[in-house]
């Protein structure tokens, strides 16, 4: 996405529906970008699996968008996290993502989405989906014997983003 220069717009900067955006693509993108006069900021994200202290993983920083996601939707019954405008993300890629309407969630309700992300897991084989009947209710009764602080409502939640999305 690319912002206005004077207005808080975004606009996207490739159209390619039939096509994929490749690395020589986007290069091409940002040098246009760049020939008249945007500044180009780019952010590297990586998965798990490749070691590199100045990159940033991103299954962590989605793990952190989807807790936001479920604070914001439970913010009149629970609180589980508050608007970046209020704490502003330390991560880039989330900063880059929020102009102060995201919400950030709290240290102990982000540790509990990791301990519902592991169940998740445990029961979907890698990359994809358990197509058993009652999974939902499954990871629901996972998450209970782990006496988690947040609602089970909460974690209802958790589970049917975590599926939608996978």
């Amino acid at each position: 996405m690319a912002r206005g220069l004077l207005n808080n717009w975004k606009q996207p900067i490739f159209y390619g529906f039939d096509a994929k955006l490749s690395k020589d693509l986007l290069s091409e993108i940002a040098d246009e970008f760049d020939k008249i006069g945007f500044d180009v900021v780019a952010i590297e994200l990586l998965s798990k699996d490749q070691d590199n202290p100045n990159k940033i993983d991103i299954e962590e920083e989605g793990l952190i968008y989807v807790a936001g996601y479920i604070a914001a939707k439970r913010k009149f019954s629970e609180s589980l996290g508050c608007p970046t405008a209020q704490n502003p993300p330390t991560s880039p890629w989330l900063a880059n993502l929020s102009e102060g309407g995201l919400y950030s969630p709290t240290p102990q309700f982000l540790n509990e989405v990791k301990v519902m992300e592991e169940l998740f897991k445990e029961q979907h084989p890698k990359n994809s989906l358990s197509k058993s009947p009652g999974i939902l209710h499954r990871l629901l009764e996972k998450s209970n014997e782990k006496n988690l602080t947040c609602s089970y409502a909460t974690q209802k939640l958790f589970f049917r983003t975590r599926i939608f999305i996978r």
